[in-house]
């Protein structure tokens, strides 16, 4: 029988609720969001009406709307998932205990990045920084990871807002407890606040420190293997070629442009991609600054057909598209 094709007793019981939770599990791991959805409200609903009465715990609700966001969040529907994160907040304010504030932790961590993902960086800020105070207070062990994270997550806010010593400071303390937490093993986790502190430098025009650092998070990337996606290798990459440029170091630049670009092609899988675009953009900086005219030339016309095809399809780009025929003009009259 299909998963769509279940009926359950339309009165409450845990055990049906918990049923429909876990064909929402499923169909979320299958990644087939609207399935998971539709289970995880029925769940929901089921779950509130028995919290109303007693015959259930709020965690078990406020877990079913971390589910739900999750799905919402890359489903772009960031203002729903919103409303679920205010929801699940709510439940866990009128609770009390450790693991509601373990619930409060990870429920104000979604909430931050809903709101970074609308561009509200003062309240994503805000919910990182309430999220670390309930973490903080947890003290315990499996605590430390989410502390880590959200100062990364806080750092990086800071830099959004153009607070770049701030973002500094957080990323650095980031660092310092992440060595902590996992010494010289490889982790992702490293890898982002190795990444934040390359674009943190890079900010404050300290090219060398940002090379160093985004270089670090390059190797553990690359240590890290099948554990870490290519998406954040091409952007690692490109990030460093771009510093590499401008430290007049144009054949390193070429070499990890070129990655990035190749990455992000077998990532796009032939389909107009802003990440390609970019790739091709950054080469044809490079091969101009080397005097390679004709090469810019193709690299540059090449961004400008994809980010053209895109403006197309969705009406944006026309920044990058207007910067490249420009730079395209130059290089004509050269």
């Amino acid at each position: 029988m299909k998963l769509n094709q279940h009926r359950f007793p339309k009165k409450p019981h845990s055990s049906t609720a918990q049923s429909l939770q876990c064909i929402g599990d499923i169909c979320m791991a299958w990644r087939r969001d609207e399935l998971a959805l539709k289970h995880y409200k029925q769940s929901l609903e089921m779950f509130s009406q028995l919290t109303s009465t007693g015959q259930a715990p709020p965690p078990v609700s406020i877990s079913i709307h971390h589910s739900i966001i999750i799905i919402l969040k890359r489903t772009d529907k960031c203002q729903e998932a919103l409303e679920h994160a205010e929801e699940a907040l709510k439940l866990v304010r009128q609770s009390a205990g450790g693991e509601l504030s373990k619930q409060a932790t990870t429920t104000l961590t979604l909430m931050g990045q809903i709101h970074s993902e609308q561009g509200s960086y003062n309240e994503a800020l805000a919910s990182y920084n309430n999220g670390l105070e309930e973490a903080i207070c947890l003290d315990k062990p499996d605590a430390k990871y989410q502390i880590v994270m959200l100062r990364n997550y806080i750092g990086t806010m800071h830099r959004k807002l153009e607070e770049v010593n701030l973002a500094l400071k957080s990323h650095l303390e980031a660092l310092e407890e992440a060595e902590k937490l996992y010494g010289d093993k490889p982790h992702r986790l490293k890898a982002s606040i190795y990444c934040n502190i390359g674009a943190d430098y890079d900010c404050l025009g300290d090219l060398e420190r940002a090379r160093h650092f985004l270089q670090k998070s390059l190797d553990e990337n690359q240590n890290l293997g099948a554990h870490r996606k290519a998406t954040y290798k091409a952007y690692v990459s490109s990030k460093l070629s771009n510093v590499l440029k401008r430290l007049n170091r144009f054949d390193k630049a070429l070499i990890y442009a070129k990655y990035a670009l190749r990455l992000s092609n077998e990532l796009s899988k032939g389909t107009a991609d802003p990440h390609v675009a970019n790739a091709h953009e950054l080469i044809g900086g490079i091969y101009e600054c080397q005097g390679r005219v004709e090469d810019a030339a193709t690299s540059l016309s090449e961004a400008l057909k994809i980010y053209q095809t895109l403006h197309e399809q969705k009406a944006l780009f026309e920044q990058e598209i207007h910067r490249l025929e420009s730079g395209l003009v130059k290089l004509t009259n050269a």
